[in-house]
């Protein structure tokens, strides 16, 4: 069975860029068994 891959877009670069900067900070401030989703979606 083929798999198929999905094409990177700059709207994806970009959410899953702000998603990493957003646990970056957090990670900084509390520690990682802390942290929620929720907290990340903020």
């Amino acid at each position: 069975m083929m798999t198929q891959e999905r094409k990177i877009d700059r709207r994806t670069l970009y959410t899953l860029n702000v998603i990493q900067e957003a646990f970056l900070k957090l990670i900084d401030q509390q520690p990682f068994a802390k942290i929620t989703v929720s907290q990340v979606c903020r």
